[in-house]
């Protein structure tokens, strides 16, 4: 039987916290569903999903992750990509998750590119999930009434996961080598 990774529920989890009107559905073992969310059907909110997952980390702590088989974010988030999710009530904003923390987030943004474009016209915020351990990065128009062109904040989306992964990358090839990664890297 198939089983959630749990740094991809972590992941979802501080997402669905940190983005209003997202939510995560859980697929159990044996049929049973449970929904996170602020929506009035969900079985638990946020906030409450956060308690019991970072309860999983504690030795002996709940055991949810062998009983998840799925999950799937949804709510006010649709999903655009690898680990990449547009907002459907804010025009032009897409939500992704790294597990650098929030300077070196910032650092890796700031040297974003894509070919020909300037993207100064974009912003980034950044939720910070420190019981999940993962950064939360909101990319949107600098200003709301902007108008951006169609593609134009998904490659820059694309960019950003990507840059923020290479960084991830290297920061754990230099942890497995010794080095002291404290600073940038939250990974429990």
């Amino acid at each position: 039987m198939h089983h959630i990774d749990l740094d991809l529920l972590r992941a979802a989890t501080a997402l669905v916290h940190a983005i209003p009107g997202a939510s995560l559905q859980l697929e159990c073992a044996g049929g049973g569903a449970v929904l996170a969310g602020h929506c009035p059907s969900a079985d638990l909110t946020p906030c409450q999903l956060r308690r019991v997952v970072a309860a999983e980390a504690v030795p002996g702590g709940a055991d949810l992750v062998s009983r998840i088989t799925a999950m799937a974010i949804g709510g006010t988030l649709e999903p655009i990509g690898p680990g990449m999710y547009r907002r459907s009530d804010v025009v032009e904003s897409v939500a992704l998750v790294s597990t650098l923390g929030p300077l070196l987030v910032e650092q890796v943004l700031q040297g974003v590119a894509v070919e020909g474009t300037d993207i100064g016209g974009f912003r980034a915020h950044i939720h910070v999930d420190d019981i999940m351990g993962v950064s939360c990065v909101e990319l949107s128009a600098a200003h709301p009434a902007g108008f951006v062109t169609p593609g134009l904040l998904e490659a820059v989306a694309v960019a950003a996961g990507a840059a923020l992964m290479a960084e991830e990358v290297e920061l754990s090839s230099r942890s497995l080598h010794g080095a002291d990664v404290r600073d940038g890297y939250r990974r429990r």
